[in-house]
Parts: structure tokens; C-alpha cells; sequence
């Protein structure tokens, strides 16, 4: 979060804020830490570590009800049990991407 402080501590027409901020936002957006309206780095500064830990495939999986805890949604997980649309995700990011209603480009087939 340092970086971010930076970054606004700069001019916003420096194209150093705008080619790393815009990078941030981009990252932070793919995976799901952030929505699509919210696109500017004071965003990023409002984060909390709760926010970051409910973006989490185990989290999800353990919220929908489908693992009786969160440990055992890790392991359904691992084993390859879970499924977001018709493939088994081994990208846990992309799937929980996916998951939250993003579009999952990473996703890996069988």
C-alpha cells in the first residue's frame, strides 16, 4: 500500500502514476479484490485484509454452503471436487474470478 501512497503523492499528468496506477487498478479489478466502477487508487488505500480473504476460491465455496468449513473447502478444492461452469478450475484465482461473476479468462481444461 506504500506504492499507492506514492503514486497519489505524484501529479495525476505524470505518466509514471498513470501507467503503474492504471496497472494497480487493472490487476486489482482481475482479481476480483475491486469492481469495475471502482477505478481509482483511493480504492486501493480503503482496502482491508477482510476484503482480500472473501475474494478467495475457499472462502466462496465455504459461503455457498457447499463445504462444511472453510478447511474443508480447501480440500474439495485440492481434490478437484469443485467446479466452476463445466471445468475444473486448477487456477484458483480464475475461478473464484469467475465465480463472483467475472469472465475467467485464465481457466484451465482437462
Amino acid at each position: 500500500m506504500a506504492d499507492v501512497r506514492i503514486l497519489l503523492a505524484l501529479n495525476e499528468k505524470d505518466p509514471h502514476h498513470i501507467f503503474e496506477g492504471e496497472a494497480l487498478l487493472r490487476m486489482m479489478n482481475r482479481y476480483g479484490v475491486l469492481d469495475e466502477s471502482q477505478n481509482k487508487l483511493d480504492y486501493v488505500l480503503a482496502l482491508t485484509t477482510v476484503n482480500i480473504l472473501e475474494c478467495r476460491l475457499k472462502t466462496l465455496v465455504f459461503k455457498s454452503g457447499m463445504a462444511k468449513s472453510i478447511h474443508h473447502a480447501r480440500v474439495l478444492i485440492r481434490q478437484r471436487h469443485i467446479k466452476v461452469g463445466r471445468v475444473k478450475q486448477k487456477n484458483q484465482k480464475s475461478a473464484a474470478k469467475k465465480a463472483t461473476g467475472g469472465d475467467g479468462d485464465e481457466e484451465d481444461e482437462e
